[in-house]
């Protein structure tokens, strides 16, 4: 996965982009290790990594499709995140993590209290799909409508939305893939769920590393005063030099610029991911978690 991914994030350090050898090379042995670790687990191995007859249930596979959007979604749009809100909104390192934690904080007390919902009345599936993933799409979609400079109370608005559906989402996605299996499979169906998180983590970083490397690079050029190209490398590598330069100064006007001309793309991207993270949803079959006998004793 590593061999696959680190080209999307590197080849615009390479000076013959995506036809560098490394850049190539590094994808086509990805490739080949990914298909020979498939062969390996279905005919080879004496402990299958992934319990592939629990994956061909429709909501074991539905859970792991959500949860990889869902990771692949926040990470593309979020990885930029902090930067965007020091650089744009003019917030200080201080005050950004005041934003990021209570957005965590927001998620984790949702979490609880949707647990709570589904403890009482059985059903994940409609809070899914009626609330999270509405939700998440509100958030993000906002998010391009206000990404400009001067609203942070709008974008600190659509940021809760978002934490508010991240919550809703990871228990009942948990929930799904857990109620899918017996009680001897807690630890796998864990297990797959974390596989899959982490794998969209990755690809949402990826997606987002490419598309940053290669939208900034080229807005700062069209945006930065003649002046100031030659100093392009150093103000797209550097956050203290892009903040060096005062708020409605040309050049950090331009920056400024740059930065909502990516944002639009990352956050119109993650939006789109919700497409498939909603098929995840709809495959889930709807369970009553209440109808579940529950395993008494310990379980061999």
């Amino acid at each position: 996965m590593a061999l696959f991914l680190l080209p999307f994030n590197l080849y615009a350090y390479q000076g013959r982009g995506w036809s560098s050898p490394l850049v190539v090379s590094m994808l086509v042995v990805g490739i080949i290790l990914m298909i020979l670790f498939v062969v390996w687990e279905k005919f080879f191995a004496p402990v299958s990594f992934l319990p592939y007859r629990l994956l061909l249930d429709r909501t074991v596979f539905g859970a792991c499709l959500l949860c990889t959007c869902q990771f692949a979604s926040y990470n593309v749009w979020n990885s930029y995140f902090g930067s965007y809100l020091q650089v744009v909104q003019g917030l200080s390192v201080t005050h950004t993590s005041y934003v990021v934690q209570s957005a965590t904080m927001l998620t984790v007390f949702v979490a609880l209290a949707a647990g709570y919902v589904i403890h009482k009345t059985g059903y994940f599936k409609l809070i899914s799909l009626v609330v999270g993933i509405p939700l998440s799409i509100l958030g993000q979609g906002l998010m391009i409508h206000f990404r400009g400079s001067g609203n942070i109370g709008y974008i600190v608005m659509c940021y809760m939305f978002t934490s508010f559906s991240q919550g809703l989402l990871i228990i009942t996605n948990e929930i799904a893939i857990l109620a899918a299996g017996s009680h001897s499979h807690v630890a796998a169906m864990l297990a797959i769920v974390s596989i899959f998180g982490g794998i969209g983590g990755s690809i949402g970083f990826t997606i987002a590393a490419s598309l940053w490397t290669d939208i900034i690079p080229k807005k700062l050029m069209q945006y930065l005063p003649g002046e100031q190209l030659e100093n392009l490398f150093t103000i797209y590598g550097d956050i203290v030099t892009q903040l060096s330069y005062p708020k409605g100064s040309p050049t950090r006007d331009a920056i400024e610029h740059a930065y909502e001309d990516a944002m639009r793309v990352l956050f119109a991207t993650s939006v789109g991911i919700w497409v498939l993270g909603a098929v995840g949803v709809l495959l889930w079959k709807n369970i009553n978690v209440k109808n579940i006998k529950q395993a008494k004793g310990q379980v061999w």
